[in-house]
């Protein structure tokens, strides 16, 4: 005989008088009517993942960011269009699968030229370079002369902005000139280092002594290597394998299809993730450079100007000011025909962090435009172009930062999981939803004080010992 299924009792929030404003969050089983409710499945047939950013109307948005919005459509930048006028006005939706509360995040453009979104990249990209002086090894830093140092490089410019390949010519130049000047500054450190290879020991580590890489010479001999550094670049992930040759597929535009190069175009189940480990012990000298790519700013017009410079600080040897600029000079006219002579490198007195904000003030603390056509322009012109790098014998090593995953739960600190089938849903919609509170670092808070951060050229020559030309 069938059993009738029993109904299911859900006891409702009694009710509450009218001057009391009722909050669903503060009631575990509303909050578990919320989840089952009808109103979780309305808004994912409305908002569901991948049907793109939600149309808002104009009349809700600020005319600033209405101004900056039509300002990037005018240069052709759509898309990017879109996400500056929906930001901050949707957000993303949480819940706590432990106590069942629903949380709300903001979600914003990410625009480098959005001054909404300045804080929090300047906070993300100090984040992640944040870890670099902790992994430089203390045989490195007692080497005299060894250190953090501003390094700024400034090109020749006619008036009119370079093309993406030309800028990216230009970092190449700044890496070319730096190596030269340190390979020059440290010539019997590198050249000890040249054709050796590293000893391990019965357990597979790489030997040193007294912290200094141990290593073979070209003749067999053994040799400690003072001036280098033992590094492991690499990580172990999944990557989208050919399973007939095994080599990498890449994403073909348009299509599902994979492309491996050398069977060609491979469908699925063809190729799938494998799990990789690219990990090796590598030599490599003790120098570290982190540069950032900015434009000047033109306080008559309120756009950027035409001078492409870099931002960097970088650790190794002291280089002499004289020699880099001769080098600079020679590498950037065998690049583009003519002289750059710009150059700025000076002690970090006030140590690796306030270098670090040095080379990342444009990237948040400080946007180098101010009216909506000079903030499209900027965006327009960096189009494709990296903002920062890392180089030396750290890069492509693994850094120990905190992960940026999915935040905690403020009443049982457990994670979030984010409402699946859900992308970005206007904040009209889910305004008794609570809003999530910031947890992360406020970097950008930390330097806001600190003059130095924030000086221009012509300051700079009057606060640094050698200044550019």
């Amino acid at each position: 005989m069938a059993s009738m299924a029993k109904p299911l009792a859900v006891s409702i929030p009694s009710a509450v008088p009218d001057s009391v404003s009722y909050v669903p969050a503060d009631d575990a089983e509303a909050v578990a009517i919320y989840l089952s409710s009808t109103r979780k499945a309305q808004l994912k047939e409305k908002y569901g993942w991948g049907t793109g950013l939600p149309k808002l109307p104009r009349e809700s948005c600020t005319q600033e960011q209405l101004a900056r919005a039509d300002a990037l459509r005018a240069v052709g930048l759509e898309k990017k269009a879109d996400r500056a006028e929906i930001c901050g006005r949707v957000g993303e939706l949480f819940e706590c699968p432990e106590c069942l509360r629903p949380f709300k995040a903001a979600w914003g453009c990410s625009l480098r030229s959005c001054p909404n979104c300045a804080k929090k990249i300047f906070n993300q990209a100090f984040a992640e370079l944040v870890p670099l002086d902790r992994e430089i090894p203390g045989a490195l830093r007692s080497l005299p002369g060894f250190g953090w140092k501003i390094l700024d490089f400034t090109f020749w410019h006619d008036g009119d902005f370079r093309a993406r390949e030309e800028m990216r010519e230009m970092r190449r130049v700044i890496n070319r000139a730096t190596d030269r000047a340190v390979r020059e500054k440290c010539r019997e450190m590198y050249l000890a280092g040249k054709g050796c290879r590293i000893r391990f020991d019965e357990s597979g580590s790489p030997m040193t002594c007294d912290g200094w890489p141990y290593v073979s010479a070209p003749d067999g001999s053994a040799r400690v290597l003072v001036g280098w550094a033992l590094v492991r670049p690499g990580r172990v992930g999944k990557r989208p394998t050919c399973l007939q040759c095994g080599s990498r597929v890449k994403k073909i535009n348009g299509e599902i299809a994979r492309l491996c190069p050398k069977c060609g175009p491979r469908e699925w189940p063809d190729w799938e993730n494998q799990e990789v480990d690219t990990r090796c012990w590598k030599l490599r000298f003790g120098v570290l450079q982190v540069a950032v790519s900015e434009f000047g700013y033109s306080k008559e017009t309120g756009s950027p100007n035409s001078n492409y410079h870099f931002h960097g600080c970088y650790f190794g040897p002291f280089l002499p000011w004289e020699r880099l600029v001769q080098i600079f000079r020679e590498e950037s006219r065998k690049a583009f025909g003519v002289e750059s002579r710009g150059v700025m490198i000076g002690k970090a007195q006030r140590g690796y962090r306030s270098a670090l904000a040095h080379a990342l003030k444009y990237a948040g603390l400080k946007l180098p435009a101010s009216t909506p056509e000079g903030l499209a322009l900027y965006e327009k012109v960096l189009v494709g172009v990296r903002r920062y790098a890392v180089r030396g014998f750290l890069q492509g090593v693994p850094l120990e930062e905190k992960k940026r995953g999915a935040p905690n739960c403020p009443e049982c600190k457990k994670e979030l999981k984010r409402v699946s089938g859900l992308g970005v849903v206007p904040l009209s919609e889910i305004r008794d939803i609570p809003l999530l509170p910031e947890d992360e670092p406020d970097y950008a808070g930390e330097f806001k004080d600190d003059e130095f951060c924030f000086f221009e050229p012509e300051e700079i020559a009057a606060n640094a010992p050698r200044a550019p030309c």
